[in-house]
């Protein structure tokens, strides 16, 4: 069986948007067409801690950036600053068109052929309360997004980003924007795979190493890479896998511990594996919500492992484990941590998927 690890396409029904009529045009001729973009949101851009969804989305909006270079290719164009033609626009549901996508100033193609506009988007826009984002030009560079991991997990953000659409004309039409997860997303399950008498209590779970503390992404050079995974030279089977398009990664000499869960009271259930374990409910509004980590892409090796740490109870007796463990984080993967409680033993296992989570994903044993 091949092993699909990767993002798949992301397949989502398309969203259009335009702006409303307000001021600024490019010229006011009857051929003046509105700029408008065709939006696809991945089934898997859906988070919480925070997962964005789509009606997450259309509340907090996208920003898109875009340069007019007239009959200039974008690689040959001279960037000395921020973009006059879109600066950073908030694009979202509802505000500016009723029932619809749309952004406050309406922008038109130039109407002279072979004239290009290149644009480049990320979610959610940086205007969102937990100030984890940030976006700022400069003379010589493309957007460039940065993102502050929080040491609170629930002021995670699900970071997204579009593949740079360059160089595009009124011919194009609209533009098609794809959003991919930059992130690596970590969640947890707990378990007992023997149906015991006793009760057991999960009440905590953290999980410490020296993870990056912020990183910078490029929006004009964040990309995926398309590959045909075919393994036997019949049928080509083509996949997108996030490329890691963070640089610039800060971290401290000492480690940061994500407190996941701390006084928790939920009983562990059986289940036959991990697949079928329960999700570790964090949610404060007893909603049994799940709620992810958001972290930068890195890799552990033997001299700076992780360590998942689970406290629980076995009829009222206290109990705390630790597993330290060599783990790469990859973007745009969704990796779930199962925690399996005996009577007498705790073991761990991590089980890694697209973000879309499809199903016959690989299972590595870590315990």
């Amino acid at each position: 069986m091949k092993k699909k690890l990767f993002l798949g396409l992301m397949a989502a029904a398309a969203v259009s948007f335009t702006a409303c009529q307000k001021n600024e045009v490019i010229s006011e001729m009857p051929q003046d067409e509105a700029i408008s973009f065709n939006t696809y949101l991945g089934r898997g851009a859906q988070t919480k801690g925070t997962v964005v969804e789509t009606t997450q989305l259309q509340t907090q909006g996208f920003g898109v950036f875009a340069y007019y270079t007239g009959q200039t290719e974008m690689e040959d164009y001279s960037i000395t600053g921020a973009p006059e033609f879109m600066n950073n626009i908030l694009v979202n549901f509802n505000q500016f068109v009723t029932g619809d996508w749309g952004y406050e100033t309406i922008k038109y193609w130039p109407n002279t052929p072979g004239d290009k506009i290149s644009f480049y988007a990320y979610g959610p826009h940086d205007n969102d309360a937990l100030n984890a984002i940030s976006v700022a030009t400069a003379a010589d560079s493309k957007p460039v997004l940065t993102y502050t991991v929080a040491k609170e997990f629930t002021k995670h953000m699900d970071v997204l980003f579009t593949p740079a659409q360059e160089d595009q004309t009124k011919a194009d039409g609209a533009v098609d924007m794809t959003f991919y997860h930059a992130l690596s997303r970590v969640g947890f399950k707990v378990y007992s795979d023997v149906n015991y008498s006793s009760t057991i209590v999960l009440t905590g779970v953290t999980l410490r190493g020296k993870f990056y503390e912020s990183g910078e992404m490029n929006l004009g050079t964040a990309n995926i890479t398309t590959y045909d995974h075919d393994t036997d030279n019949s049928t080509p089977e083509i996949f997108q896998k996030v490329n890691n398009n963070w640089t610039s990664q800060t971290q401290s000499g000492s480690n940061v511990t994500f407190i996941y869960l701390t006084g928790g009271t939920q009983e562990v259930s059986y289940a036959a594996n991990a697949t079928a374990a329960t999700v570790v409910d964090n949610d404060s509004n007893g909603t049994n919500d799940a709620q992810y980590l958001m972290i930068i892409p890195q890799t552990f090796g033997a001299s700076d492992k992780i360590t998942l740490t689970a406290s629980y109870t076995v009829d009222g007796v206290p109990n705390t484990v630790s597993k330290e463990m060599e783990f790469t984080f990859e973007a745009g993967k969704a990796y779930t941590f199962a925690i399996k409680i005996g009577l007498t033993t705790v073991d761990f296992s991590a089980n890694v998927v697209a973000w879309d989570e499809t199903p016959g994903s690989t299972e590595v044993e870590i315990n």
